[in-house]
């Protein structure tokens, strides 16, 4: 990986972005080759395995014999969390070590990686009881920790709870099931291929003395003995290491020092110790930034990074090992920052994207910052740069829409300019006066005296009389508008008109510019801005064995609370980035960010007037913001266009591998077709891990717009934070913006074992995956998602919530195709669907279904729709359905498939009820009279004189006891126990909606008896 640069000085700044291509942003990205049928996480987890474990036998054979297994037994296996710690803590037991949702799969891969990082460490460090582990005991170590804990593997609770605490008698079931397990993830061909048969009695001592809390196994249960006890012992403390790291608590002083208590167990003089710096506040990009500038500062001096996590990095320190000085860090940030910011926009003023700058009626503008980062010859060079695209611009505009002629036509209105001038330069009107008016108009707006100095050096390099002219600038001007520059500019092409725009480019550059260069020389960028950067590195980075010192920081904030209620200039505090320090309210709308949903949940200002709206915001929000910005693709306007922030967090850290595996599948995201998602899932009836998994589909470029874009950074080593922006593109409704964000958000927990939140904020909302429970956290999305998915997924529901999604968008299609201008109706498609699982047949389409494809999709997404309902959103309609269909198919077929024809017994019983009189009430005369009613029916078959037929087989007596059946139920249990003998509701949406159920219901099941009456006809054929 690239390190950061370090030796940057502002005043010999150059426009070279170590980290990202001029010509692309992701001309570093690779074209990846995945096997179809092999899951994304599999092919990209070898491919690092590869890289960062080259020639380790042990590694690349566990990559090419166990992983594939190992992803595929395990996915979305919880660990911790889901509905398992939910059960518990709805029974009162305390689920404070597990409540926090994590997959068994990161919980085994992140563990395993990382010790297996540690123990080479203490290897190359030539400790000797390291050295003893060798290639079978790194092996066991494999096993050992992969199978540890198989007993969250068992579906058989008895069998769970049997053999959680190992008894003599229980030893051979362990023994079997240890054994099944090694065969599901090949264990037995990964001992082999280094040459070794796995022994079950190394492997479990190691895996029943991994945690030693419970569970543990000591020698005399075991079948045999093992094979070295001083080496098996080792192996089982690194096991244990493992799981320790594995845990939430990683980061706390309690769980290293214990960590580091069995290394000195295990190693006798520990050849390091395991350290961590930790970051008390998340502000997004900049933590990032921030946690490079102090990894690097930590490698400087010794220390090696093995886990990340975006508030903190574990290290393995030499005993040796001195700190680096917190200052130092703060100043290298504060460098590396500000280089980062002014590479990015420069490279963005380049291309209609630009960063910082804003078309007003006033002319171009650019945002404070720009101000504070640049020098103003390099402003200067930046606003040229952006409007050298202006001048360059090949194509044709009618005289009228130019700026240029509007001006000078304005000018004269104003009495500024001779009534016949604008005749006589009009012909000279074009981009080139165009681009160099404006560029002017912007320079005079440079700070004063700046400003004035600058448009002086360029009309005197450009030939003017800079004495003439001035009258005129000093008049020709209003409302902040310079109507002088648009005079100058058609004076400089008038004189010049055979310049062609490459020409006056050159001119710019080779004579204008050296002159500012000389004349401004001695004004520099104040860096009052990235000067905020020193002061919250030095708050909120802990280096370790560092004492907290968090008085002062509530002091100051507790202070700027309080001066809130006297002194609002004073009292100004950032909302969005809970920072108290270098406070200003937002003056300027090219701030890269606009985010008024959260603006306005803590409204500080008082009154009405705009003025008291305006936020205050931060020298380190800004800064965030920008960065932001500049680690897009294609930057834009998020709250404009509602876009929506995907914040990814490890569950609970990346190693270097993991790291890779997610940046390669981030890095690379561009858009998500909805079409190409249902074609992949078959509308939704095949959303399992096998699918989602393998969906490749994700990686695909997008053929023009990248809706979907990763906020890349330089990464040292691994990422310790990632940030996807979701643009849904102009005059988007919450609903179509929010779409692709929650499907993006449930495929990638999926596929990537990490945790989402998805939001409208520009600051993350936590400041780890430790920092909430649940996998999947949706902050304030629009209501059909929360109704049918809620605003919290916890591990276990992550599948049925992203089916369910599926399912919405599926029903969705088979209403409006591939109009896209209907997506806004997907927001009563969710409430409808969320309500009761029945109202999907208020969209199946039964007229178009002469076979029963769309009658058995649907039926399908009522069940599974009930089947993932939260307990209050069940219903029994589906179920009634099929009991009253499977009833009345006893006595009654339809001709054809026409819906009054398929349901004839169902209305009927229903037109009997509501025609019978009060004095008919009682449930079992209602039974009788709608009995009779199905005896009516039957005699008009008998005669032929109705659309259905008996079913063949079924005698009269029989029929008749099914009509007796049938009746009794649709009276007590559904009239009576499901309408609660409410007779309006059977004219209402709830009968009908048991009429939509019953026609799917009946087609399927005539689709099934004749195609299996097709096969045994087919059979009977064959034996004759």
């Amino acid at each position: 990986m690239k390190s950061m640069t370090t030796d940057f000085e502002a005043d010999n700044y150059t426009f070279d972005d170590p980290y990202i291509s001029d010509d692309s942003p992701d001309a570093d990205l690779p074209e990846l080759e995945i096997p179809e049928e092999e899951p994304l996480l599999t092919a990209l987890l070898k491919s690092a395995i590869a890289r960062y474990w080259a020639g380790d036998a042990v590694m690349n054979d566990f990559a090419e014999h166990v992983l594939p297994f190992l992803v595929n037994v395990l996915r979305l296996m919880s660990a911790k969390g889901g509905e398992f710690a939910a059960a518990k803590a709805e029974a009162g037991r305390d689920i404070s070590g597990y409540q926090r949702d994590q997959s068994l799969r990161a919980h085994l891969l992140n563990g395993l990686l990382a010790t297996m990082r540690i123990l080479q460490l203490a290897i190359e460090a030539k400790n000797r009881q390291a050295l003893l582990l060798g290639d079978y005991e790194r092996r066991l170590l494999v096993a050992g920790y992969l199978l540890h804990d198989y007993l969250k593997m068992l579906e058989d609770e008895a069998l769970h709870a049997t053999i959680q605490n190992p008894s003599a008698a229980m030893m051979p079931t362990i023994y079997q099931t240890l054994e099944d397990y090694s065969d599901q993830l090949n264990l037995h061909a990964f001992f082999a291929a280094g040459g070794d048969n796995l022994r079950l009695d190394d492997l479990l001592y190691v895996v029943h003395n991994t945690q030693v809390r419970w569970g543990t196994t000591p020698s005399r249960l075991l079948a045999q003995d093992v094979s070295d006890p001083r080496k098996i012992g080792k192996v089982a403390h690194f096991s244990r290491i493992a799981d320790l790291l594995a845990y939430g608590t990683f980061l706390e002083t309690s769980t290293l020092k214990r960590i580091n208590d069995i290394l000195t167990e295990a190693l006798d003089e520990r050849p390091f110790d395991l350290t961590a710096h930790r970051l008390t506040q998340m502000t997004g990009m900049l933590s990032a930034y921030v946690n490079n500038a102090v990894i690097e500062a930590m490698e400087y001096h010794g220390h090696i990074p093995i886990l990340f996590a975006p508030n903190g990095v574990i290290y393995a320190s030499p005993r040796a090992a001195t700190l680096p000085d917190l200052e130092t860090i703060a100043s290298q940030s504060m460098k590396a920052i500000h280089q980062a910011t002014m590479n990015g926009i420069e490279r963005h003023v380049r291309t209609p994207e630009a960063v910082g700058f804003e078309w007003g009626t006033q002319g171009l503008k650019a945002a404070p910052y720009i101000n504070d980062l640049f020098q103003p010859v390099q402003i200067l060079h930046l606003a040229w740069q952006l409007l050298n695209r202006r001048l360059l611009d090949t194509r044709t505009f009618r005289l009228e829409q130019l700026k240029t002629y509007k001006r000078l036509d304005k000018g004269t209105e104003l009495g500024w300019f001779d009534s016949d001038y604008l005749p006589a330069v009009q012909d000279y009107i074009d981009r080139r006066a165009e681009a160099l008016g404006d560029w002017l108009a912007f320079a005079y707006t440079l700070n004063s005296p700046i400003g004035e100095q600058a448009v002086d050096t360029i009309l005197v390099a450009l030939g003017f009389d800079v004495e003439a002219i001035h009258p005129l600038m000093d008049m020709a001007q209003k409302g902040g508008v310079q109507y002088w520059s648009a005079w100058v500019a058609a004076e400089y092409i008038r004189h010049h008109p055979a310049l062609s725009p490459d020409e006056i480019d050159a001119q710019i550059r080779q004579v204008v510019f050296p002159a500012l260069e000389e004349i401004l020389a001695g004004h520099t960028a104040p860096q009052e801005l990235i000067a905020s950067v020193y002061d919250f590195v030095m708050e909120t980075v802990y280096l370790p064995n560092q004492p907290p010192k968090t008085a002062t920081r509530f002091y100051d904030q507790f202070e700027k609370y309080r001066l809130n209620k006297t002194d609002l200039q004073a009292g100004l505090y950032d909302t969005i980035y809970n920072w108290p320090r270098q406070v200003q309210k937002q003056q300027e709308a090219t701030l890269p960010y606009m985010p008024t949903p959260y603006s306005q949940r803590i409204p500080l200002g008082k009154g009405d007037a705009l003025s008291a709206w305006r936020r205050g915001i931060s020298g380190i929000g800004v800064i965030n913001m920008l960065l932001m910005q500049l680690a897009l693709r294609q930057p834009f306007k998020f709250e404009e266009r509602k876009g929506k922030m995907l914040f990814i967090y490890p569950a609970y850290y990346f190693t270097v591998e993991t790291g890779e595996v997610v940046l390669n599948i981030i890095n690379r995201l561009r858009s998500f077709n909805i079409y190409d998602w249902l074609f992949h899932t078959e509308h939704g009836l095949s959303v399992n891990t096998d699918r989602v998994a393998n969906y490749h589909e994700l990686l695909e470029k997008p053929k023009m717009w990248s809706s979907v874009q990763t906020m890349r950074y330089p990464v040292a080593h691994a990422p310790s934070y990632v940030q996807v922006a979701v643009d849904p593109g102009l005059d988007k409704t919450e609903v179509e913006s929010w779409l692709n964000t929650v499907l993006i958000a449930l495929i990638l927990t999926s596929v990537l074992d990490v945790k989402v939140v998805a939001s409208e904020s520009p600051a993350p909302l936590f400041q780890s995956g430790v920092g909430f429970d649940e996998t999947v956290w949706l902050d304030a999305p629009h209501s059909a998602y929360a109704d049918l998915i809620g605003r919290t997924i916890n591990i276990d529901d992550v599948l049925p919530m992203l089916q369910r999604l599926t399912m919405m968008l599926a029903v969705w299609h088979d209403s409006y195709g591939y109009d896209f201008k209907k997506l806004n109706a997907l927001a009563d498609i969710g409430r409808r669907l969320a309500a009761d699982p029945a109202n999907v047949f208020m969209y199946y389409q039964r007229e178009s279904d002469p076979t029963p494809a769309f009658a058995r999709r649907y039926l399908y997404y009522a069940e599974r729709l009930e089947q993932t309902a939260r307990a209050y959103q069940r219903s029994e309609t589906v179920n009634h359905a099929r009991e009253l269909v499977a009833r009345y198919r006893q006595f009654y077929r339809s001709k054809n498939y026409t819906t009054n024809a398929i349901l004839r017994p169902i209305q009927a019983a229903a037109d009997a009820i509501l025609k019978a009189d009060s004095a008919h009430s009682d449930l079992t005369m209602l039974a009788d009279i709608v009995l009779g009613r199905l005896i009516q029916i039957e005699t008009a078959m008998d005669a032929d004189k109705t659309q259905g037929y008996f079913p063949r087989g079924i005698a009269r007596n029989e029929r008749r006891a099914a009509m007796r059946d049938f009746a009794e139920y649709f009276v007590y249990r559904y009239y009576h126990e499901a309408l609660k003998d409410r007779k309006s509701l059977l004219r209402g949406t709830q009968f009908n909606l048991l009429r939509l159920a019953c026609d799917a219901v009946y087609r399927d099941l005539q689709s099934i008896e004749k195609a299996d009456n097709s096969v045994e006809a087919e059979e009977s054929e064959s034996e004759e």
